[in-house]
């Protein structure tokens, strides 16, 4: 039996942890005489080691050096004949391959005050043990015996600690995972594995698995069977339920909740909205070009229009108006002008263009003027 850890892009992963769960009827030896290994992209070995033979436990967990045991592959195999029989299993590590495919999409809205552009970048959803994820992190309504709720998703299924609150005659128990405290993007799930702990059985009777959403309302529920004592129960979700939280919760007061580890697997698409709004500079509606200057003032009063109306707007006038650009192509405007020889025509052009702006708001442009020299200069 073989799983490809990345059959899209074909990355490779840091393995560090990998967790076999044996099937509880009658094929718990069918595991005998197998061994676990991890196989790079050309089907080499880079890790192999024998499964216990003969051991019937409900699961094995194998921690291996990351820095070490990279691959692609993850493959149990018979080294004697007869049937391979597993019930599941998990793959903890990190990526080391190609980053995840991103689309990006850019929308741009206008209108005569503001042009306002939104960039969303969605990552390509990395799926996993989301509880395994860096981001994960765990509460609970209370902490006994120095067993805080962290230890219900630090991989650990034997030890027989898990989190563990206190008995409290008149408040509801309840144990929860943040998915993603760090970004707060929300997680498909698709499945909740709860994991019982073997020398207290029953302290999960009369409790139920929740997926709570950002505002902590409940989005989906399961009740976990009353009195079993199994080992422990997966819950699947079809389709999927999006969320932030999964809690498990006592139904009835006063009773302490104890569970060894709580597996959510599912999976992400990170997205990321960026909207940036800015005023639009304005213009008054174009006008025409004075005629019967002489060329040069003509040329230098086209190119001096080409600048303004490279800051207008097809709308109306609005207050808002960036004055600094519009000041600024004044000037180079009349510097120009005066460049050349000053004529009546051009002064009046230039009178008309003044008096065009200061129609536009009353920003009180820094311009006095009078009515043209009886001499034309």
């Amino acid at each position: 039996w073989m799983v490809d850890l990345d059959s899209a892009t074909g990355a490779d992963f840091a393995v560090s942890q990998i967790t076999v769960h044996n099937r509880q009827d009658g094929y718990k030896s069918s595991l005998s005489y197998s061994y676990l290994e991890v196989l790079d992209s050309d089907m080499n070995a880079v890790y192999s080691e024998k499964l216990p033979t003969g051991s019937k436990s409900a699961y094995w967990i194998v921690d291996v050096d990351p820095a070490v045991v990279v691959g692609r592959y993850v493959r149990i195999r018979k080294y004697n004949l007869g049937n391979l029989a597993i019930a599941e299993v998990e793959v903890v590590g990190t990526a080391t391959g190609p980053s995840p495919g991103t689309t990006t999409t850019t929308t741009t809205a206008s209108d005569p005050i503001t042009t306002t552009t939104t960039t969303t970048t969605t990552t390509q959803a990395v799926a996993g043990l989301l509880t395994r994820f860096p981001n994960a992190e765990a509460s609970q309504s209370s902490t006994c015996l120095d067993r805080p709720a962290s230890l219900a998703i630090d991989g650990d299924y034997l030890s027989g600690s898990g989190a563990l609150t206190c008995e409290n005659e008149t408040s509801v128990e309840w144990w929860m995972v943040d998915l993603d405290a760090v970004t707060n993007v929300d997680q498909e799930i698709t499945q909740v594995t709860v994991y019982n702990v073997a020398q207290y059985k029953s302290r999960l009777s009369y409790s139920q698995v929740q997926v709570l959403d950002a505002n902590m309302n409940m989005l989906a529920f399961k009740d976990l069977p009353e009195g079993s004592k199994d080992p422990s129960w997966t819950f699947d979700f079809d389709p999927p339920v999006v969320g932030k939280y999964v809690r498990i919760e006592m139904t009835n007061p006063g009773s302490l909740l104890h569970v060894a580890e709580v597996d959510v697997a599912g999976s992400v698409a990170p997205v990321t909205t960026t909207t940036t709004t800015t005023p639009n500079p304005t213009c008054p509606p174009p006008f025409d070009r004075p005629e019967g200057l002489q060329p040069a003032a003509q040329a230098t009063l086209a190119a001096a229009m080409a600048t303004l109306r490279s800051h207008m707007d097809a709308g109306p006038s609005n207050p808002i108006l960036d004055q600094a650009q519009i000041l600024s192509a004044c000037d180079d405007f009349i510097a120009t002008s005066h460049q050349l020889t000053a004529t009546y025509d051009l002064m009046e052009a230039a009178l008309s263009l003044v008096e065009a702006y200061e129609g536009i708001g009353g920003y009180g442009l820094p311009v006095t003027y009078g009515p043209p020299p009886l001499d034309g200069k």
